[in-house]
């Protein structure tokens, strides 16, 4: 099985952006077999990460090395699952993730080497986000008026996680892997979570969770009935509502994260990620289309 990731991965790193994304799907499914999750919990958890695939090809393509890219995935999702089991806590309060998420930190103290330091530090960096997440969600229950800048901020604190924790990792496993790498890393997550906002917008209303889209639809008025009417609009499955009101904003967002990604210089083995920022991009603009046709 890991003479079949290196072929696919020398095969990748020559085929471009054509087979990019799908290649990257198929690296992901490989190193899911090669490391499959113990539980079923982790297997969930796995599900909601994102980019796995990704960091390992972000290491080959800088080291050429499947056993130090493996190493990368390795702890790439170790961290993700940590990430994702604490975020899972703050949604719904279940104390199970949270004895998971710490559990696995745990095991990182008991580690040895240089990544040891970093990776917590990294997990202490991004922990404010969940307070920020929760006083968003107080100030959108109560009917706050949102910005552009708040639900870019929002946008940009929430996919923080790939900057602060996961792009660092890379960084020091690669003298190559510059700090303008991690920059497009980062606005590659805030795409994906653009994305993952659309799909999960019942879901988010149902738990009253922010979401762009609800906060992007909440700009035009400040009521205490805003957020109640919206929700109870989705929850009756009917998303015109927010999707009238936020599909601009958040189009002009998705379109400032591409222009943003385009400006930053990449040494040549990591332009591949450019080549996903404007997948990631096209994709939101297309499921934004296609959802504002069918309201």
């Amino acid at each position: 099985m890991r003479e079949l990731l290196g072929e696919k991965s020398k095969r990748l790193t020559s085929n471009g952006e054509e087979r990019l994304v799908s290649g990257l799907e198929e690296i992901t499914q490989i190193l899911s077999r090669i490391y499959p999750a113990p539980s079923r919990t982790l297997q969930a958890v796995d599900a909601k990460g994102q980019d796995y695939g990704t960091y390992y090809f972000a290491a080959y393509s800088g080291t050429g090395d499947v056993d130090r890219s493996c190493d990368a995935y390795e702890h790439v999702r170790n961290l993700v699952r940590i990430v994702v089991l604490m975020d899972r806590f703050y949604e719904v309060g279940n104390q199970r993730y949270r004895r998971l998420g710490e559990a696995m930190i745990t095991r990182i103290k008991k580690e040895s080497g240089d990544l040891k330091n970093s990776q917590l530090y990294s997990l202490k960096q991004f922990w404010p986000f969940w307070e920020f997440e929760q006083f968003t969600k107080k100030l959108m229950i109560e009917g706050h008026r949102f910005s552009l800048t708040e639900v870019r901020r929002f946008n940009l604190f929430k996919s923080s996680d790939a900057a602060l924790i996961y792009a660092p990792l890379l960084e020091s496993m690669m003298r190559e892997f510059t700090h303008n790498a991690s920059a497009v890393i980062h606005y590659n997550q805030a795409l994906q979570d653009i994305e993952d906002d659309l799909d999960d917008l019942q879901e988010d209303l149902r738990d009253q969770m922010p979401n762009v889209f609800v906060l992007g639809a909440m700009g035009k008025e400040r009521t205490k009935q805003r957020f109640s009417e919206l929700r109870r609009q989705v929850l009756n499955r009917t998303s015109s509502a927010i999707l009238d009101s936020s599909a601009n904003a958040i189009l002009l967002l998705v379109n400032e994260h591409a222009a943003c990604i385009e400006g930053i210089t990449l040494p040549s083995q990591f332009e591949f990620l450019k080549d996903l920022s404007r997948h990631y991009a096209g994709r939101i603009r297309s499921k934004l289309a296609t959802n504002l046709v069918e309201v």
